[in-house]
């Protein structure tokens, strides 16, 4: 009996010290993975995927572009769970593991799963994220909020109010007097605005870096509109110079349904 004991003690350590080499190759794997995506090296960052996981890996490099053009720089990554090992016959030793991210401008809540290559390295084969708070879904939301208001002071025919949402490039390109004759010309021809409703599925967002000619924020509302004579799509474009500056109203473009 002794023996056996000893035989079955043996094989534990030996289980335990396995699981530790695999759960240290994934935790080093993780960390460079991270680091390059702090350091905003996508390039770097997908070298930690297991070769031959993507046929093509200009998708994935998109996803983890967009990513950090929507929250911003990487500040901070925490692991949030234990290591998860399981070994089979068919898949061989994956290790599952959670991360909390912080960003500039959002945190993430990921998930990464290694898996073992034949050369004993641990390597990407999935990763997983859920936004779990992103300042452009808040600027989204406060877009939408603010086209309400635009909406209701064009519905009562107060066009100079509504023109004092407009700003930055929309200001510059359009004077007042433009911009009111615009709605008032438009609203006579389709009548009273009897409702308007904003198409949530929609509203959008994107996101110019310094290479673009005017870098910045713009979000897209689209809201459909019932006047006395017809309806009408309405689309409006508001900007943000960067994530710490004002929403402002830079465009509105009125399309008969």
């Amino acid at each position: 009996m002794k023996r056996i004991l000893f035989i079955l003690a043996v094989s534990i350590a030996l289980i335990s010290c396995g699981s530790s080499e695999k759960n240290a190759g994934a935790q080093e794997s993780a960390t460079r993975f991270y680091e390059a995506l702090k350091a905003g090296n996508v390039d770097a960052a997908v070298l930690e995927i297991e070769p031959g996981v993507f046929d093509d890996m200009e998708p994935v490099k998109k996803a983890l572009n967009n990513n950090l053009a929507l929250l911003g720089n990487l500040q901070s990554y925490e692991k949030s769970s234990g290591w998860n090992i399981n070994t089979s016959t068919e898949s061989g030793t994956t290790v599952y593991v959670l991360f909390k991210v912080e960003y500039a401008h959002g945190t993430s809540a990921d998930s990464l799963t290694f898996h073992e290559g034949e050369d004993g390295q641990m390597r990407l084969i999935g990763y997983n994220w859920k936004f779990t708070q992103a300042d452009y879904l808040d600027n989204i939301h406060a877009s939408e909020e603010m086209a309400t208001h635009y909406m209701e002071m064009v519905r009562d025919g107060h066009y100079d109010m509504a023109y004092g949402m407009v700003g930055y490039q929309g200001a510059a390109a359009t004077d007042q007097t433009k911009w009111t004759q615009m709605l008032s010309s438009t609203s006579a021809a389709a009548g009273g605005i009897q409702e308007f409703s904003i198409d949530q599925n929609q509203s959008t967002v994107n996101i110019y870096g310094q290479e673009a000619e005017v870098p910045g924020n713009y979000y897209t509302v689209v809201i459909n509109t019932v006047c006395a004579n017809g309806s009408i799509r309405e689309n409006l474009l508001f900007y943000q110079p960067d994530f710490g500056s004002d929403i402002k109203l830079v465009n509105h473009g009125r399309q008969v349904i």
